[in-house]
């Protein structure tokens, strides 16, 4: 922890008082710092290439000409000798993350109220090519494109393993190409990619703000509400889901329709539903690595999506 400490007074001018790893987040080494009575995150990444570079700082930059609440990045690095993958140091956003606190049914109803609203401004950013984001430029012209490239290398493994048959692999890539060619018309927009309630931190006053956007990308705005939506399908009952994305929608704001929501999601829970399978089979997880084969067997096997 040497090395945190002394990175941190080098860049902030003060000495560390406090460390502690946060042992939350599984992806990367995380540790929260105190240092002149500030409290600052330190995140050290596993990876070299994810996320991009210049993709947190963009990012930040855009929140800010949009005037949308974000957390103030004091440095990002990919060239330190002592944090060969990079390292981030950005300062913590007061208040609690949502998943810490206990919610009754009206509070959870108002939580999805504000986070549309707060979605809603995110997805008024527009980005001008879809895919990864980089320094502000995706490459992909179309959604379409970019899984119709993406889709073997990122989920091989998974036919190889035969967790899925040659058949059921085919059945699920055409389905997920089909959807994005029926959607194709939408603009590309920032999307978070990673809605979940770790990632929204609610103030004494109520008001929300969203951290880590390691998984930022450039999708419609149906692929951002899809990716949250997912993990509501695998955490709520049927009932309660619908109350709560009937709430978020409700306040959702949107040039588009709205109606067509439901059909998008489909489609695109196919690629969701494959990054979180192979998450689990990783991680050897039985249990939801069954229950996200029975939702992607159930889409699979309808006869319209």
């Amino acid at each position: 922890m040497e090395k945190i400490k002394d990175k941190v007074r080098e860049l902030t001018g003060f000495t560390v008082e406090k460390i502690s790893r946060m042992e939350e987040d599984t992806n990367n080494n995380v540790f929260r710092v105190t240092a002149g009575n500030k409290d600052y995150i330190f995140k050290i990444y596993r990876s070299k290439d994810w996320p991009e570079d210049g993709k947190l700082l963009f990012i930040n930059s855009k929140l800010q000409e949009y005037q949308i609440k974000s957390v103030k990045i004091i440095a990002f690095d990919r060239n330190d000798p002592d944090f060969s993958n990079g390292f981030l140091l950005e300062e913590v956003v007061p208040g609690r993350a949502a998943s810490q606190l206990t919610f009754d049914e009206e509070d959870e109803k108002e939580y999805y109220r504000k986070l549309a609203v707060l979605i809603s401004q995110v997805h008024s950013i527009p980005l001008y090519n879809f895919g990864y984001i980089g320094k502000g430029k995706p490459e992909y012209s179309s959604m379409f494109s970019f899984f119709q490239h993406e889709f073997d290398n990122r989920f091989r493994a998974l036919l190889e393993n035969n967790i899925f048959s040659p058949e059921q692999w085919r059945k699920m890539k055409d389905l997920l190409l089909m959807g994005m060619k029926e959607y194709k018309d939408l603009p590309a927009v920032l999307c978070h990619g990673d809605l979940a309630k770790d990632n929204l931190i609610i103030a004494e006053d109520g008001t929300l703000t969203l951290i880590d956007w390691d998984d930022a990308m450039a999708y419609n705005w149906m692929a951002d509400i899809a990716i949250m939506t997912f993990g509501m399908k695998m955490s709520y009952n049927e009932d309660y889901y619908c109350i709560m994305i009937k709430a978020f929608m409700d306040s959702y704001q949107t040039a588009y329709s709205k109606e067509a929501f439901a059909g998008f999601e489909q489609y695109f829970h196919i690629w969701i539903g494959l990054e979180w399978l192979s998450y689990y089979i990783e991680t050897r997880d039985e249990g939801m690595k069954e229950k996200i084969r029975e939702y992607l067997d159930k889409i699979c096997m309808q006869d319209q999506v």
